[in-house]
């Protein structure tokens, strides 16, 4: 794929180094509140008001249950920190992202 792009994009070690800081567990990730916060504490310094969509995204994946090495890890898991086995093995990813573009007002 970078052949294709003419080594445009960045190296999979590259890539993996900067998620490597990231919480990547099933709920809300605490990041994209702080960087909201940023971004309409910003906003406000210039006088611009923020204003955000949220977009809904699914994806199916592979049935698949694993150890991680303190858990099971593969069930349905809506962020509710729940850690039971009973709930069904996940066969779609389901996201939520956000959009802001600032207004001048």
């Amino acid at each position: 794929m970078r052949r294709t792009f003419e080594l445009a994009l960045p190296h999979p070690s590259t890539i993996r180094q900067w998620y490597r800081g990231v919480n990547g567990q099933p709920g809300f990730m605490e990041e994209s509140f702080l960087a909201l916060a940023a971004r309409v504490a910003e906003s406000k310094e210039h006088g611009k008001e923020v204003v955000c969509s949220l977009m809904l995204d699914e994806m199916a994946i592979r049935k698949h249950i694993e150890w991680d090495g303190m858990k099971f890890v593969g069930f349905v898991d809506i962020g509710a920190r729940t850690d039971d086995d009973s709930n069904p093995v996940a066969t779609e990813y389901r996201g939520i992202s956000s959009y802001g573009s600032m207004l001048k007002r």
